[in-house]
């Protein structure tokens, strides 16, 4: 029989004295077989638990992301676009949201050279619209913009057949 035992887990210390008993050893051995059978599984709920971790992390972060993107398209969206302008007094071009500035030029990018021609281009801002001689040429309103044909002296972002670029911001 054995005259000592270990510190941790009990098992049979012999000295050499001592006689062998049987029984001594598979107790032992039962008890090994526990011991590893216990951190096997603690090392398997250490592995799901690490791994559901890393899964919640990753949707948490997703979340976020999803939470940020959307806050950050409701705090400024742009579009760019072209639009043919038909000749008409005015046209209406709608953006989809609530504008805050649009900026329209022509798409082949003629500037007037002196003060005699009118406007070809402009930015427009919530309420401020472009004019020239007391005449609007681009206005905001709501989610859509009005271009304005006025007379080739004042200005004309509507003529027909022309083409225009424009930027929305909201």
């Amino acid at each position: 029989m054995a005259s000592n035992y270990t510190e941790n887990y009990g098992l049979c210390q012999w000295e050499a004295t001592d006689s062998f008993v049987r029984t001594e050893f598979n107790q032992d051995n039962a008890r090994i077989d526990a011991a590893l059978k216990d951190l096997e599984d603690t090392k398997a709920e250490q592995a799901a638990l690490s791994s559901l971790s890393a899964t919640v992390s990753g949707k948490a972060s997703q979340s976020s992301v999803n939470s940020l993107s959307g806050e950050i398209a409701l705090k400024c969206r742009v579009k760019a676009g072209t639009y043919t302008g038909n000749g008409a007094a005015s046209q209406t071009i709608s953006a989809g949201f609530s504008l805050k500035a649009v900026l329209v030029e022509q798409a082949d990018g003629r500037r007037p050279y002196s003060s005699n021609y009118g406007v070809l281009g402009g930015l427009a801002v919530t309420g401020h619209p472009v004019s020239r001689s007391s005449k609007d040429l681009l206005k905001l309103s709501g989610s859509s913009f009005i271009v304005y044909s006025q007379s080739e002296f004042v200005g004309d972002l509507n003529g027909n057949g022309v083409t225009y670029h424009y930027v929305a911001f909201g």
